[in-house]
């Protein structure tokens, strides 16, 4: 598939990424998750590597990511093929430093 949208959580997260680094042909993604930490986010960090991807959205309002986690987002925009990145990270603990960072 070409576009997907998809839920996870902090347990499935990390294998969700593996997937989709293993997929070159998803080209926009879509993910909303539910109980996530800075540990989680950062998986979604290694999908700035994924070749084929150029648009993507991840809604991680109300969970539990903070500076660390906006870091590890923040990383996502030297993705080269990344055209468009929205991030919901609203009713989280980020601070000034993951604010900056992002």
């Amino acid at each position: 598939k070409r576009h997907l949208a998809w839920s996870c959580n902090a347990t499935n997260v990390e294998r969700m990424v593996t997937v989709l680094m293993d997929n070159v042909v998803v080209c926009s993604l879509a993910v909303r998750c539910q109980h996530i930490d800075d540990e989680a986010v950062r998986a979604f960090a290694s999908l700035r590597h994924s070749p084929s991807l150029s648009v993507l959205s991840l809604d991680l309002r109300y969970n539990h990511v903070r500076d660390p986690g906006a870091m590890y987002l923040a990383a996502l925009r030297d993705a080269p093929s990344l055209h468009s990145l929205t991030l919901n990270l609203c009713h989280n603990n980020i601070g000034d430093t993951g604010a900056k960072a992002l």
